[in-house]
């Protein structure tokens, strides 16, 4: 706000969000959308949650609890593009490693800052790392952040980290 520099900071209270759409270039997940949260509301690590819409496949009842859905903020805001040669998507298994190499030329133009897992299920921590929910500088707001896939080694999502 204008006018108030005077003051001191904050505390952190406020969470933040991110809504995650289907990945452009992920054709086969193409219902995923979810709600990334962060909070550092509690002491130590940051608390995550990540809750699925109902119709996203990536979070059925089969995968719940597996921690296979990787979180990685980026450095920049920019959404993660592909190359044209880079953007097929199969279903094959044959295609796997060509797939896997096709999502990270896709993090290599923004680089990844923080990566963690999170449970589709309960609350998780992103490690022993507690993340500054503020603008600028090491702060996570405005930064892209994808979902990959550890099963099928895809980036299924994506979107920008924001205030609720």
């Amino acid at each position: 706000m204008c006018g108030d520099s005077h003051l001191p900071p904050a505390p952190e209270s406020g969470d933040l969000v991110a809504v995650i759409h289907a990945h452009a270039h992920s054709q086969s997940q193409s219902a995923f959308r979810g709600r990334l949260r962060l909070s550092n509301r509690t002491p130590g690590a940051t608390t995550s949650s990540f809750e699925c819409a109902e119709d996203s496949n990536v979070c059925d009842d089969d995968r719940r609890g597996s921690s296979s859905l990787n979180v990685r903020i980026h450095k920049y805001g920019q959404p993660l593009s592909m190359s044209p040669t880079t953007n097929h998507w199969s279903d094959s298994d044959s295609d796997s490693e060509s797939e896997a190499a096709a999502a990270a030329a896709a993090c290599s133009s923004n680089p990844i800052l923080h990566s963690f897992f999170v449970d589709t299920v309960t609350t998780s921590k992103t490690g022993d790392v507690r993340l500054n929910l503020g603008v600028g500088g090491d702060g996570v707001v405005g930064r892209t952040v994808s979902i990959f896939d550890g099963r099928s080694k895809r980036i299924v999502g994506q979107g920008i980290i924001g205030w609720i």
